[in-house]
């Protein structure tokens, strides 16, 4: 005849079960962990983790940040993820997504062969603010354009200067504050490569996007771009727009046009606190007549 187990025996094996089921994620990692023999690497020679974003799961969800433990290996690529922490009331769909773009993604310059503990952080954006209306791109046929865009400064060294683009092929860049090219330059675009920028903002819809997106934050730099056809303007005000509901065609418009001037040529190297030179105190009137 068998003999019936103790209760409090009982009760201590599912206490037991149940534990192991609720820190399953943990037990996982670290096993992972021991198998790779991954070690923490010295501040010094931390690399930096990619940066990542994701979009909320859930009407009206707030903005937020998710921190993961991760395991890297020598490859870039992530073995182990483990939930750590978050900022803001995130649901468990939002988390799901993060985690996924977490072992999704790529790093840069690790110690080869050897598998490494960090941590990565994932912003968390409320959904896109899709238009509510449409209005048509303009003709372009016969017209002349211009593209503009102007990042400010912040609380810190952001790189502060404008950038216009011409349908004639002129190239202007003023350059404000933490660049190394201060005041007026320019240069020259391919009419080929200004018509291809040119289709972006047709693909984009930009008339029909919103002129602002700001987000309740401080100390950060504005993003302010703009294309001129003819005279029928659009120009959109990015505060941390991501963070409100911009679109991301917004931030893919001002990094082309950025690289279409070239500006890069202008910004680096940038000057550090011991050689910084005050900034022009105008970059409103180009060097040369300017319309558009």
């Amino acid at each position: 005849m068998m003999k019936r187990l103790p209760l409090d025996l009982i009760l201590a094996g599912l206490a037991t079960v149940a534990a192991m089921a609720v820190h399953a994620d943990d037990l996982k990692f670290e096993a992972t962990a021991w198998l790779r023999q991954a070690r923490p690497l010295p501040i010094a020679e931390q690399p930096r983790p990619p940066e990542l974003s994701v979009y909320c799961r859930e009407p009206g969800c707030p903005s937020g940040m998710i921190l993961y433990d991760v395991l890297v290996d020598g490859r870039g690529e992530v073995e182990a993820v483990r939930f750590s922490d978050q900022i803001g009331d995130l649901s468990h769909a939002t988390r799901a997504a993060a985690a996924e773009a977490v072992r999704e993604a790529w790093w840069r310059d690790l110690p080869p062969g050897q598998t490494i503990r960090s941590s990565q952080w994932v912003r968390v954006l409320p959904p896109v603010r899709t238009p509510t209306r449409h209005i048509p791109f303009p003709d372009t046929n016969g017209k002349p354009i211009s593209i503009y865009l102007e990042r400010t400064g912040c609380f810190g060294t952001c790189p502060a200067y404008l950038t216009t683009l011409r349908s004639d092929g002129t190239v202007y860049f003023c350059g404000r504050a933490d660049v190394h090219a201060l005041g007026w330059q320019t240069g020259r675009i391919e009419l080929k490569d200004f018509n291809a920028l040119v289709e972006l903002f047709r693909r984009a819809d930009v008339f029909s996007l919103e002129d602002e997106y700001t987000a309740e934050v401080t100390d950060n730099p504005t993003y302010i771009v703009g294309i001129n056809i003819g005279g029928q303007k659009k120009v959109i005000v990015d505060y941390v727009g991501d963070e409100a509901g911009m679109p991301p065609v917004v931030t893919r418009l001002q990094d082309a046009i950025d690289k279409a001037a070239g500006t890069e040529r202008w910004i680096k190297p940038q000057p550090n606190s011991t050689d910084y030179r005050a900034p022009p105190s105008d970059c409103t009137t180009p060097p040369t007549p300017f319309s558009g």
